[in-house]
């Protein structure tokens, strides 16, 4: 990055973070709280205020009042489908599993594999029920425990990791008669990983329906042929993404609401 786009970058999360600050401390009584409400959160979620994605993606978000779209795609589609389960690939904080008040038939599974978040993990689910926290692969966690869903609600968000994680939930999405998922893309981390687009593409994602969002101020969705020519057509601004994906063919019958699919 050119040296005097950095430069300007970082005055502009440090003018971002003193314009916050008084929020912050108006909301939770100091600078650094570890227990944070987020906007349509069913419960708290613990954290550590000195991690930047904490402070960026939940502390911030609580005092602006944002609905991040991955917490929003969750909270909706386990309230609309009311799945036998749901996975949360990539718990981090827990933003999202934390979040809904779920369904009587609906179990949580959260996979995280950063250590260091246990504790704080360990804090918000002490007042939530049916939630578990696992480091396996999903096929494993639910072979061993004798799950095979028919109904699934998924999200993904693991830098890069993406495939691997859906290679090894191939037996859960193969059982699964209904699956909405939620992935988060960074091309950055894919080539990283050695899953360029096309290699994504050939051996994982010609199994779904594919979707991306319109534009960030709208819930429209449009499907896209494949994740590698979606790439090409915006190489010059898409590093980042999400993707909603579906078994290819079968749609839910209804979306939740707010939510639209096209093409």
């Amino acid at each position: 990055m050119n040296p005097l786009k950095k430069t300007g970058k970082q005055i502009e999360k440090l003018v971002r973070e003193a314009r916050l600050a008084p929020r912050v401390f108006l909301k939770y009584g100091t600078f650094k709280p570890t227990r944070v409400e987020m906007p349509n959160a069913a419960g708290p979620i613990f954290i550590d205020p000195a991690d930047r994605r904490a402070k960026k993606k939940i502390l911030f978000d609580s005092v602006r009042n944002r609905y991040s779209i991955n917490r929003r795609f969750w909270v909706d589609f386990v309230s609309a489908l009311e799945p036998d389960l749901a996975l949360d690939i990539g718990v981090n904080y827990g933003e999202c599993i934390f979040s809904p008040v779920y369904p009587d038939k609906v179990s949580a599974i959260g996979f995280e594999a950063n250590p260091a978040l246990f504790r704080h993990l360990n804090k918000s689910l002490a007042g939530a029920r049916r939630i578990q926290v696992e480091t396996q692969s999903v096929d494993a966690v639910l072979r061993e425990k004798g799950k095979s869903p028919e109904t699934l609600v998924f999200k993904i968000d693991v830098e890069g990791f993406e495939p691997q994680v859906l290679l090894g939930m191939t037996e859960t999405l193969d059982h699964a008669r209904l699956f909405a998922g939620f992935i988060e893309v960074d091309t950055r981390f894919l080539e990283k990983t050695g899953w360029p687009p096309e290699r994504y593409d050939r051996e994982i994602l010609n199994r779904f329906d594919l979707y991306t969002q319109s534009n960030r101020k709208s819930m429209i969705f449009e499907r896209i042929a494949s994740l590698d020519s979606y790439c090409q057509a915006h190489a010059d601004k898409k590093k980042h993404f999400d993707l909603l994906v579906f078994r290819k063919g079968i749609l839910p019958e209804s979306l939740p609401r707010g939510w639209t699919l096209q093409g």
